[in-house]
């Protein structure tokens, strides 16, 4: 009788698993965008950790004026079609030299919004780094034709 119950219990289990997809996951994967590395420094003069997202000319500007704030002479910034493309910034704010954000991917998730996921590069194990407190920044285009809000994961080593 408890072998009786078992097997049917397993038979109900696999049939509800069965009438819902099997337990798997529908969910598609992250469709992959392609980026491009607009500039990157590591003296921007931002202080503080931000990441910023332009789509707009008014928000690429103010994008571009906070990479250039501690320039002299600021760089021209790099033409991008905004009416297709959004631009994004990731900005450490103060770290030691040698560091800097590296953008890994851009992709669309499956809930709708582009994730820009980066890592924080330390400097190589064999550089020779002076202990200089910079403030590194990259700044990325990617192709956001339906301006999907726009998301940042940091990758941990």
């Amino acid at each position: 009788m408890n072998t009786t119950v078992h097997t049917l219990l397993a038979a109900a289990a696999a049939l509800l698993l069965a009438s819902c997809g099997g337990g798997g996951s529908d969910v598609p994967p992250p469709q992959e965008l392609r980026f491009t590395q607009l500039a990157a420094t590591t003296n921007s003069g931002v202080r503080t950790p931000v990441n910023l997202v332009a789509d707009t000319e008014t928000a690429y500007a103010a994008l571009w004026a906070q990479y250039n704030s501690s320039i002299s002479h600021p760089s021209a910034r790099p033409p991008a079609d905004l009416s297709t493309q959004t631009v994004a910034g990731i900005f450490l704010g103060e770290a030691t030299n040698c560091t800097r954000p590296n953008v890994e991917s851009v992709a669309i998730t499956p809930a709708g919004t582009v994730r820009v996921s980066y890592r924080v590069l330390g400097p190589d194990p064999a550089a020779l780094c002076a202990a200089v407190v910079m403030t590194p920044v990259q700044v990325v285009t990617f192709g956001n034709a339906t301006k999907l809000p726009v998301e940042f994961q940091r990758l941990t080593q």
